[in-house]
């Protein structure tokens, strides 16, 4: 779950870096860019509140800590 997690969220991170630099080589249309973009946002946003909650669920803070 975890790895497929990750692998959907920097396919849609490259989603949104890759078509701009397709479209500043003239390599694609101005309209692919943006419907690879709004794509990869999406993606991103969905995937990425689910990995961050689990990395901040390992995280021990100092004060919860017990001092012996």
């Amino acid at each position: 779950m975890k790895l497929a997690l990750k692998t959907l969220s920097r396919l849609g991170l490259a989603f949104t870096i890759i078509p701009s630099f397709l479209f500043l080589f003239d390599l694609i249309r101005l309209e692919t860019v943006k419907l690879a973009m709004i794509a990869g946002v999406v993606l991103w946003f969905a995937t990425s509140p689910f990995l961050q909650a689990s990395a901040a669920s390992r995280v021990v803070h100092s004060e919860n800590q017990d001092n012996l």
